[in-house]
This record gives C-alpha cells, sequence and structure tokens, in this order.
C-alpha cells in the first residue's frame, strides 16, 4: 500500500482517535511517530470514502485543527445530525470490521493487526533507548541493575566495585589484579561502558 507523507499531522489527534477504535485503555500509552501515523491515516483514506475521512479527518483535527460538528456541517451542505450519524458509522465499521459485510472493512482488520504489531515495535524501541540514556546520565546506579552477568558481578562486588562509577574510576590493569578477572571478563566490561557511553579510567 502507498504510504501518502501527509504535510501536517497531529500525532496526539491521531493517538487518541487510533485508541478509540482499537478499544484501547485511555492510559494506554502509544508513542506513536509521524511515519505510524501516515500509514495510519494512508489506511484511512484507502478504506474511507472521501467524506468519510474528511469529517473524521476536521472533527479529530488529524491534519489540522479540530473543529465542531456545526462548522463541518455548513462546510459539506448537510446537517449537524448527518454528520454525527456519518462519524458514528464510521467509527462502528473501523472498530469492529467483522461485524461488516463490507469487503473493504474486512481487509481493514488484517491492516490493523500489522499497526498494532508495529505500535508494540516501536513502543520496545522507545524503552530501551530510554533505558540505555537513563543509564547513560546516571552513573551512580548500583550495577545490579545493569545487565553485567552475574559472574562478573561477582568478580566486582569482591573488590568492592559496586556501582558504574566506582568501575569507571578503574584501570585495566586495577581490574587485571581482582581475582578472576581475565581478558573474557574485561572485554565484556569495556562493551559495556562502550555501549553506554563510557570507558574505564585511562593511566
Amino acid at each position: 500500500m502507498e504510504i501518502k507523507e501527509e504535510k501536517m499531522i497531529n500525532i496526539q489527534a491521531c493517538e487518541k482517535f487510533l485508541k478509540k477504535i482499537l478499544c484501547l485503555k485511555d492510559d494506554f500509552v502509544l508513542e506513536l511517530d509521524k511515519k505510524i501515523c501516515c500509514y495510519f491515516l494512508a489506511l484511512l483514506r484507502k478504506f474511507l470514502k472521501p467524506r468519510e475521512f474528511q469529517i473524521l479527518d476536521l472533527h479529530f483535527g488529524l491534519t489540522g485543527k479540530k473543529v465542531v460538528l456545526a462548522f463541518i456541517a455548513e462546510a459539506l451542505g448537510i446537517s449537524r445530525e448527518r454528520v454525527r450519524q456519518i462519524e458514528e458509522s464510521v467509527i462502528r465499521k473501523l472498530g469492529s470490521p467483522l461485524r461488516s459485510r463490507n469487503q473493504v472493512f474486512q481487509m481493514f482488520l488484517w491492516h490493523k493487526t500489522r499497526l498494532i504489531r508495529e505500535i508494540r515495535e516501536l513502543q520496545e524501541e522507545n524503552r530501551a533507548l530510554k533505558t540505555k540514556l537513563t543509564l547513560r546520565l546516571d552513573i551512580a546506579t548500583p550495577l545490579t541493575e545493569t545487565r553485567l552477568s552475574t559472574r562478573i558481578l561477582n568478580r566486582l562486588y569482591s573488590a568492592g566495585i559496586t556501582t558504574i562509577t566506582d568501575l569507571i574510576r578503574k584501570t585495566e590493569e586495577e581490574l587485571y589484579q581482582i581475582k578472576g578477572v581475565g581478558k573474557g571478563i574485561l572485554s565484556d566490561i569495556k562493551l559495556f561502558l562502550e555501549d553506554n557511553g563510557l570507558a574505564l579510567r585511562s593511566k
């Protein structure tokens, strides 16, 4: 499916509307980015009639400023009640495609499942990045809260090294003097520090 690059996207509005049709709780954090929003809007454009998409776009402010139903009704030359009916009908179809005999909305279910998967993958990436950034900023973090193996932790703790601060104050030579620390363990420690923008103390 061709993805159109939207000139303007209201990410918060897309998140709110997506939660509505995916039946997600308000406290569910989507953390969408522009790419996911473009894909979502492309789905709507593909599976909705132009007027249906226009109503949703204007009322929820998906690609611009949110406007009231009365304004939409006047712009489209229909009653406010008719606008409300169209909106509710479309949301029901998008939220429950299996109840619709329209094959277009049957296809939407497959795409919707893919969208949910991409959102969850994006969330996992964001969580991993936040964890990494937090670790970089807080060098007082106990080593037990890092991904270092138990074997390495035992060697470091035996030498009184319990935090990242303690670790980066050591040189390679000082770590080599710790019983049980060899080239393999030292290599793992250096790689761990490098991944977090840190390094051992030089001579």
